[in-house]
This record gives C-alpha cells, sequence and structure tokens, in this order.
C-alpha cells in the first residue's frame, strides 16, 4: 500500500461518514482491479473496510513487462479491431502524453463518438493477482448505445478486459443461486454476461463476434428459446421475447402472478428464465474446461476451436409431454434441444372414512389413462395378486405384460367396483391400472416406495387404460394399509391444489438437462455423443450434480438435505420433501443410505435411481474438498472446495472411458486421473475416503457387464490414505463399519 492512490472522498450529509476510496498503484501506475475503500463514521472511527489489495504488489509488477511495446495510437487500433470497428481510422490527437501512465487523448469519429481517453495501467486478471501491464481506455461505440471501457495488453495488443459502461441487457429470472420460485421471488439481473468473463465475449444476443446485438429476442450465441406448444420442434409465432434495442427483458414484458396464472398466461416470463438459465450455465461451465474445442454449445466459436453452429435449441412449455424434461446431444456442431414440459397439479384425493386417516391428500397423477374423471364414494382395497415378490404390487408374475385374466380378492366381482391400492413394485404403471382395470377396479391409488408422490409415464399397456390412478407417499400408503377397515375415498380430477407449474422456473431442473449436454459431449470426446447408454452409466448422476452445484447456498453443510425438482414436484404440499429422487442428497447415511451395491435394487430405476447413487458419491467428494479448503460463492472463479469438486469432475468427465468399460470405478479411477493431472494427486485421500465411503472402494468393481445390476461394492482406502479417520473413530477397511463425515489427521503416528 505504499503508493496507494486516493481516487475519491465522499461524505454522507446525513449521518456524517466519510467514505474514502483508494486504488493499488505500483512503479506510478495504479492497478485496475485492486481498489480499496476504508469507510469513518461522524467520530472518526473506521467502521467498515472493503477490497481484496494484491499482497507482494512489487513483486508481481516486477513479473511483467516495465515498459509497453504498443504506442498509444496502437492500443487504439487494437481496441477498434476488438470491438469490430475501423481499426485504420485516423486519429486526431488532441492531448499528447504525459506523466508516468502517458496519459493522452485521441478523436476518431469513425471509432468513437466522444474523445477517447488513453493510459497505462496495470491491470489485475480475474480470478487470480496476476498483473498484465495494459493500456486503458474508453470508446463510445458509434453504432450501439454501448460505451466500453477496454485494457488492452501492452506488449501484444490482445484484449484483457473490457466492461460495458451502458447496461446493455436486462433480465428478470429467479436468478442465481435461486433454484425455484421456492427461493424468492425474481430479480432484475443487469448485464449477467460479464459474470463470465470471457465466456461469451461479445454478450447472449451477438452470433457475428462484433460488438452489438444481432437479436434483440431471447436468441444469441449460446441458446435460442422459445414456446413450443404445438411439439413441432420449431418456435411458436412471437413466443421469443423481444426486449427491444435496450434489451429489456423485465417488467411488464414477463408479467407472473403464481397464485393464479396458469403456464399459458406467463410463458415470455417462462422463456426469459430459460434463457438466462441457458446462458448462465454456458458462462459457468466455460470457466471450468467445457469450451469450444470441448464441444460445448455455441453458434459463433469466434475461432477458438471446435465446430460452431450448435447453440441449444431451449423449448418452453413444449407440448409434447407432461411432468419431465429432457435434451438431446448430438455430436459438436450440431444443435441439441432442450425439451421443457408442464408439470401438472397434484389431485387432493378425499379420504371419507375411518376417521385415523380421514381428510384430503395430495396425490401424483399419471400421463395416460382418462383425462378427466370422478370415482366417488368408493371403498379402498389393498391388492392381492396371488404371485410374488411382492402380492400387493398388482404385477401377478412380476413381468412388464398384463395379467392374463387377474381375479382379485375384494375386488373382481365387487359391486360397485372398489379402488386398488397397491404398491410400487418392479411393473410398470400401466400395467399396474391395466390389471386392476381387469379385475374389475374402477381406479388405482399406488403407494409410492418413498415419502413423495410420483408423476407416472406412459407404459405398454398406456393406451389400453380407461381408469384413473395416482400416487400417495409411502408413509400415507402405510396409514392406510393400517387403517383399511372401512377405507372409502373419492378421486376427482377437478380437485387440484392450485395451477399447474412450468419445469421452465424450476431451474434445477434446467440445470440437470443441461447437463446431459456436458456429460454426453465430454464422455468419449466431443464428436461421440454415445458413450452413455449402459445400465451403469452416470448421466443422471452428472445432471443432478450440476444442480446441486450451482444451487449450493453459503449456508449448507454436509448434513443439509438438497433435492432435485422440489418446485416442479410440489414438495410445498407433501409432508416430506425429497424432489423427483428417491433420497436427498446429503452425506448423512441415516437419511441417504444409497451405496454402490443400490445398483443391484430394482427400487434404484435405470436410469435415474443409478444416477442418484453417483451423485450421491460426488457429493461426498464435494464435502470433503469443501471441508478441507473452504467454501467459495463465486462459481466463475472462486477458490473454494466447490469449486475444486467441480474443476475435478468435468475433467474427470474427459478422462472416463465410453460405453462398455464406463463404470463406476472406472469414473472414479478418472477423477483421481484428474487431481493428479491438475493438483498434483494433492487430493487423493478426499477423493478416496469419498468414493470409499459409499461403497466405490479399492476392491469394488462392476460384474462381467456394465450393461446388467452385477456389481461387487467395497469400502476398503488405499493404504496411502491410513491417516485419515472418520468422525466414528473408526478406521476404513474391507467391509467395515459405516462412518459419516471425516476429520483429516495430519500427525498420526500409529494406531489412534
Amino acid at each position: 500500500l505504499a503508493e496507494v492512490a486516493a481516487t475519491d472522498e465522499v461524505r454522507s450529509r446525513h449521518n456524517g461518514a466519510t467514505h474514502l476510496y483508494f486504488r493499488q498503484r505500483v512503479n506510478g501506475l495504479e492497478v485496475d482491479g485492486a481498489e480499496l475503500a476504508v469507510h469513518v463514521d461522524r467520530s472518526g472511527r473506521v467502521f467498515h473496510v472493503t477490497g481484496r489489495p494484491v499482497a507482494g504488489l512489487a513483486e508481481r509488477a516486477a513479473a511483467t513487462r516495465a515498459f509497453p511495446l504498443l504506442s498509444p495510437e496502437e492500443a487504439v487500433a487494437a481496441a477498434a479491431r476488438a470491438l469490430g470497428l475501423d481499426e485504420g481510422a485516423e486519429l486526431e490527437l488532441l492531448e499528447a502524453p504525459a506523466g508516468v501512465d502517458r496519459r493522452s487523448r485521441f478523436a476518431a469519429p469513425a471509432i468513437s463518438e466522444g474523445p477517447i481517453p488513453v493510459r497505462l495501467r496495470y491491470h489485475r486478471e480475474r480470478g487470480n493477482d496476476r498483473l498484465a501491464l495494459a493500456w486503458n481506455l474508453s470508446i463510445e461505440d458509434p453504432r450501439t448505445p454501448d460505451w466500453w471501457e477496454l485494457w488492452i495488453d501492452a506488449e501484444s495488443g490482445a484484449l484483457v478486459d473490457r466492461i460495458n459502461w451502458t447496461a446493455d441487457s436486462s433480465y428478470e429470472a429467479f436468478a442465481l443461486p435461486k433454484e425455484s420460485p421456492l427461493d424468492g421471488a425474481r430479480t432484475v439481473e443487469v448485464d449477467p454476461h460479464l459474470d463470465g468473463g470471457i465466456a461469451s465475449l461479445f454478450g447472449w444476443h451477438d452470433t457475428d463476434g462484433v460488438a452489438g446485438a444481432e437479436f434483440t429476442v431471447t436468441r444469441g450465441n449460446n441458446v435460442r428459446a422459445c414456446v413450443d406448444a404445438d411439439a413441432n420442434n420449431v418456435c411458436d409465432g412471437s413466443s421469443e421475447p423481444d426486449g427491444g434495442v435496450g434489451l429489456d427483458f423485465t417488467g411488464a414484458l414477463v408479467p407472473l402472478d403464481l397464485d393464479v396464472d396458469e403456464p399459458a398466461d406467463y410463458r415470455p416470463a417462462a422463456v426469459v428464465n430459460l434463457f438466462y438459465w441457458n446462458n448462465v450455465i454456458h458462462d459457468v461451465l466455460y470457466q471450468y474446461g467445457f469450451d469450444e474445442a470441448a464441444g460445448n454449445f455455441q453458434e459463433n466459436n469466434y475461432g477458438r476451436g471446435g465446430t460452431g453452429g450448435d447453440s441449444v435449441n431451449a423449448d418452453a412449455q413444449d407440448g409434447s409431454g407432461t411432468n419431465n424434461a429432457n435434451f438431446s446431444t448430438p455430436p459438436d456442431g450440431l444443435k441439441p434441444r432442450m425439451q421443457m414440459y408442464r408439470w401438472t397439479a397434484p389431485e387432493s384425493v378425499e379420504v371419507h372414512a375411518p376417521a385415523p386417516v380421514a381428510g384430503p391428500q395430495v396425490a401424483g397423477t399419471a400421463d395416460f389413462g382418462p383425462g378427466s374423471y370422478l370415482v366417488a364414494g368408493r371403498d379402498v382395497v389393498l391388492v392381492d395378486d396371488g404371485s410374488g415378490p411382492v402380492d400387493d404390487d398388482g404385477c401377478c408374475d412380476g413381468v412388464n405384460t398384463p395379467c392374463s385374466s387377474p381375479n382379485w380378492p375384494g375386488i373382481t366381482g365387487v359391486s360397485p367396483a372398489p379402488i386398488a391400492l397397491l404398491r410400487r413394485g418392479i411393473c410398470n404403471f400401466s400395467i399396474k391400472a391395466y390389471n386392476a382395470q381387469l379385475a374389475g377396479a374402477a381406479g388405482v391409488v399406488l403407494i409410492n416406495s418413498v415419502d413423495t408422490i410420483i408423476g407416472m409415464a406412459p407404459g405398454a399397456q398406456a393406451g389400453s387404460v380407461t381408469i384413473p390412478i395416482v400416487s400417495i407417499p409411502s408413509s400415507v400408503g402405510d396409514d392406510w394399509v393400517a387403517n383399511l377397515t372401512g377405507l372409502n375415498a373419492t378421486i376427482d380430477s377437478s380437485v387440484v391444489v392450485g395451477p399447474d407449474r412450468d419445469s421452465d422456473l424450476d431451474d434445477g431442473i434446467i440445470a440437470h438437462e443441461y447437463g446431459h449436454g456436458v456429460s454426453n459431449r465430454l464422455t468419449g470426446g466431443p464428436g461421440t455423443t454415445g458413450c452413455l447408454g449402459r445400465t451403469e452409466q452416470q448421466g443422471e448422476g452428472w445432471s443432478d450434480w450440476m444442480a446441486l452445484f450451482l444451487h449450493a447456498r453459503p449456508g449448507d453443510t454436509r448434513l443439509t438435505q438438497r433435492t432435485v425438482g422440489s418446485y416442479a414436484n410440489f414438495d410445498d404440499f407433501l409432508p416430506t420433501p425429497l424432489g423427483i429422487r428417491r433420497y436427498p442428497y446429503t452425506t448423512d447415511l441415516a437419511v441417504n443410505p444409497l451405496t454402490y451395491v443400490g445398483v443391484e435394487d430394482v427400487n434404484n430405476s435405470v436410469p435415474h435411481g443409478i444416477g442418484t447413487i453417483w451423485a450421491t458419491t460426488l457429493w461426498e467428494m464435494y464435502w470433503n474438498l469443501v471441508d478441507r479448503y473452504g467454501w467459495d460463492a463465486d462459481l466463475y472463479a472462486g477458490g473454494g472446495g466447490n469449486n475444486l469438486a467441480f474443476q475435478l469432475v468435468i475433467d474427470g468427465m474427459k478422462l472416463q472411458p465410453c460405453d462398455l468399460d464406463l463404470t463406476f470405478p472406472s469414473a472414479r479411477d478418472a477423477i483421481l486421473a484428474a487431481d493428479a493431472a491438475g493438483f498434483g494427486g494433492e487430493n487423493f485421500c478426499e477423493i478416496w475416503t469419498a468414493f470409499a465411503k459409499r461403497g466405490v472402494g479399492v476392491a469394488a468393481s462392476t460384474g462381467a457387464s456394465n450393461d446388467d445390476r452385477d456389481v461387487t461394492e467395497d469400502f476398503t482406502l488405499p493404504a496411502a490414505c491410513a491417516g485419515y479417520l472418520f468422525s466414528d473413530g473408526f478406521e476404513m477397511a474391507g467391509s467395515g463399519p459405516r462412518w459419516d463425515g471425516f476429520s483429516r489427521w495430519t500427525s498420526v503416528t500409529g494406531a489412534p
């Protein structure tokens, strides 16, 4: 701070506070990006200090150039070139260079509407303390409202950084780190593309690589977002909100009242939120290596490698389905498609008797069967289908074909036809409903395997089902089973908990779907997107992991229970918020007991259930690294354990094998290789303890094929990690005790 420059002094009359602003300076030159502020109260007491000064400033300055190779005129030409302006335009010298910083001014109407001030500065790089000797100048673009401050490398003439003094884009969205409307109201985000640094060099609405937006609608280099309600993969007419020349996607353009509006009433708001999040995810991922060369999604790759022409087609409120979303990923150079669906509001099933379970109960609905229905005041009978492995799942022989002639006690031949109560089991939902229909039931209530409702997708017999089927949480179902005598209920499709919901407002689902594109492009290389098709592939896990990383909060701990899809799943109406997975994400084994052997459990579906096991394991690694390095809210350039964990996962995808060789152990080994290559293996034991805790230890292996459910789990750590002890006081070896969390002991000399 020896040469610190005082830049401003501001006194607040109402409270007597004085605000003093400084910038570090070395060798007579100010350091942009090294700003400080000291705030003094009316009594002369320093009550607040902000900023993070660069340590060892003189040494860092000595590591860069002492004198510029470029003249001020050459710096102006380089800046004009970076903005797509006339770099050969004639300059008029208004003020000759003077002082240590060689401050000067030029006029060039072809380049800037106003004078162009130029001065020599040091520029602090984003995310670190390295300095670059650079010419700092400002240009008022004569073509657009943009007014740019730029830094041009004083040796190479490269664009080091730029800031637009004009607020050229605003989006009203459920912004980072919010996951959905359950986390609070929308905010107005101004120029959010600047957070991405070089990820979106010319903003979110550019495609030609020259300053100035080509589109004033929700379309640009990274994504085109619109409504496709008619499901023809073409934007519905006028469904791309137009922010005008000012790119203002706020206010009256995007009205939203979730208490009363159905999704069709707020399509502009949904599209803007979808556009915002596709761009944010693109920009964040760029910092971790999902860039042009790695096959990211961009229309124009700006000469930085890879194949362009593949921005995301993001379809809001797509009419091809409900209660779901998807992402189709072709090889690099072909456009992927994201389809976001409307999620139907749960019904409120009315239980009339007996008293212990009487009252309304939230229930999930199916995407097949009758569109509207009323099954009023019917007895509810627990199914006994007469065959194993589960007698009350309505599957008969347990194969996904209908029973030949089901004859179920208490249901078949009973008048009026009762409602069949059955468990989730192993056959698909349409088989259960069709079997119940053949047996004479008037409707079906399915008891889910976990404590949440579930939307039920069509299956092989969906077209033959004419009776309704709804789902209830496992705990509610258990209560019904305990009170079967006199159990009577009404299923009415017209009684719902509120308006339908739109997954375009569930940012976690958007992140999840985008994650499919990332894992498909990175595994096996961007030209091969067919590596993730086997039973043990972890695609759904990486996608959940993406959502967990993006939406983590400062107050979270390893025991915090995180969900995916809670908003779309109407979790705020349910007794246990689980989102759309079997268990919440947490390192607490009592809450989430999933380990590698869960691959063999048919209750862990393919691919979502398998993916949940993988994401759970990665979540262990995330917290091991956060425990060691801390947590950083800056997802673009932070230095926390969360940033490191995400980097290792992205790098691991690039290193892991394709298709038949991709297993939990081989993907684990890829992450270990990423740590060895990028960080010298410094995090070897943090990684191993996470995987060993969830059964992917040293001796873990898949079976004869990664396309079946045969695996061998193991909890053994490598010998090199013998000094890592867990919170229950035991070292892990073989198949010994389970644990939660760990402490890193650095001075263990013998058996503890």
